[in-house]
């Protein structure tokens, strides 16, 4: 029976039956069922009284007495009362009826029902909604966060694992993240909470929330129309409870990353993520109320703040200058906007790593990998792009790092390839025969988005003056 919700309770005087009194006593004996028994039609008084009784919950836990909202009148009029009234707790409990010096001959009567019960909660009501924040970090110590996401991100250290993650506010022993949650209260029929909703007699698992894994963005939509793909990764989530208040939270855990496809190639976007409880319905169907005023979208909706997307890829420009001294290789990160891919300078989370820079011959005189040209180790570039060695971020989104060292007197022409994290990769391959030649190693040609990067560098060209913008030669 619901708590609150109207019930009729009535008393009966009833008659001695001997197999109710084994000791003779002319009471019947504790725990004996007399409901059956035949009501004595002459009992009539007016001063009985009813006092309910806490049965459960008990124990440590300990429990609250609710209260019968109907005051009982004390009358018996042949040999019965009846009254309507409610119960405003859970749990179980017990009745008893007494009227003293009955006849005026000293003689008490009591009855009692000793379990009434079990009440359980009328609905739920949702209290609180909290959104939650979304952040993008690097990796999974959560150390940097970074000011925005690429399409396609995943974590640096855990590929499996998106690097849209809930925000870290307090850095402590145990770290405190900004998850959404929702806390609800159990409520009578009078809407009054039932504190009693605790421990065994609170009935909601987790089986009881019923919520939609988002799938896409509810806001921004492809170059397709459709909205653009997510993949979430939501782990169990938690419940705790304290008088007849439960809250719901997300995992800490729980991880996203937008798609990265052709049609994902779209501008800059804030992301917009509806984490949708359709239902919440305990193991006695008791069920809560609709939190956004509507029955279409689920009984409450979370909208973690959200984090900038960017659809992004490292680019490798072609080199070129004289076989006699180094060669300045351009490495650049980039995202899409409006038509055309800008430089990136705020990137926090690329790394440069020269390990991933690799050659293939075109049509060098003489080419040995391991003396010329040449990759030079991390702290045999110049010009101070990456002085914190291979871990540390391109610096304002690109380097002019001196990337080839060649032995003067070799010409032509080395493809220069950089391995990077698949959310950077693009479709590279154009139909030039060098950059095809090239791209049989770096790319394929399928125009998906998993080419690194990779340009040409020539050795025996001349730039000439950059002051001179046109010269031609005479002759008489």
């Amino acid at each position: 029976m619901a708590a609150g919700a109207p019930m009729t309770i009535t008393s009966r005087a009833v008659a001695w039956q001997s197999g109710d009194d084994s000791n003779g006593n002319g009471v019947a004996d504790q725990g004996e069922d007399i409901s059956g028994n035949s009501t004595t039609n002459n009992f009539i008084v007016n001063n009985a009284t009813l006092t309910p009784g806490l049965v459960a919950p008990s124990g440590s836990s300990g429990g609250s007495l609710g209260s019968l909202s109907a005051t009982f009148s004390g009358n018996f009029t042949a040999g019965e009362n009846s009254f309507e009234t409610s119960y405003s707790e859970v749990g179980i409990i017990e009745l008893a009826v007494n009227t003293s010096d009955y006849l005026a001959v000293g003689v008490d009567i009591a009855g009692k029902a000793p379990y009434v019960g079990r009440f359980i909660p009328d609905h739920f009501t949702i209290t609180e909604a909290s959104n939650g924040e979304l952040a993008a970090y690097c990796d999974s110590t959560k150390e940097t966060e970074a000011t925005f996401a690429y399409t396609g991100q995943v974590l640096l250290d855990d590929d499996n694992s998106g690097s849209l993650l809930y925000k870290v506010i307090g850095i402590t022993s145990v770290p405190v993240t900004n998850v959404p949650y929702v806390k609800l209260q159990a409520r009578s029929a009078i809407d009054n909470i039932t504190k009693n909703y605790t421990g065994s007699f609170n009935k909601l698992t987790l089986s009881g929330f019923s919520r939609t894994t988002p799938t896409s963005d509810a806001t921004t939509k492809d170059n397709s129309g459709s909205f653009v793909s997510l993949i979430a990764d939501l782990s169990s989530a938690q419940l705790s409870d304290s008088d007849g208040e439960i809250t719901y939270s997300f995992s800490a855990d729980d991880n996203y990353y937008y798609e990265r496809n052709i049609n994902t190639e779209v501008n800059p976007f804030n992301a917009d993520l509806d984490l949708t409880i359709e239902t919440i319905e305990d193991d006695d169907g008791v069920e809560a109320d609709d939190f956004n005023g509507t029955t279409n979208n689920g009984v409450v909706t979370l909208k973690p703040s959200g984090v900038d997307i960017r659809f992004g890829r490292v680019q490798l420009e072609n080199s070129y200058g004289p076989e006699t001294s180094d060669l300045v290789q351009n490495i650049s990160v980039n995202y899409f906007k409006d038509d055309q891919y800008i430089l990136s300078p705020d990137d926090q989370c690329t790394r440069f790593n020269s390990s991933n820079l690799s050659l293939v011959n075109i049509d060098l005189t003489n080419f040995d990998q391991t003396a010329s040209p040449k990759i030079p180790a991390i702290d045999e570039v110049t010009d101070g792009s990456f002085i914190n060695g291979s871990t540390s971020p391109i610096p304002n989104g690109q380097t002019r790092g001196k990337l080839l060292q060649l032995a003067a007197g070799n010409v032509g022409k080395v493809c220069i390839i950089y391995n990077v994290d698949e959310w950077l990769k693009y479709r590279w391959v154009n139909e030039s025969p060098a950059q095809l030649q090239c791209a049989y190693v770096a790319a394929d040609r399928d125009q998906l988005l998993n080419d690194n990067p990779f340009g040409i560098a020539s050795f025996g060209l001349f730039r000439g003056n950059d002051r001179i913008i046109y010269q031609r030669e005479k002759f008489d």
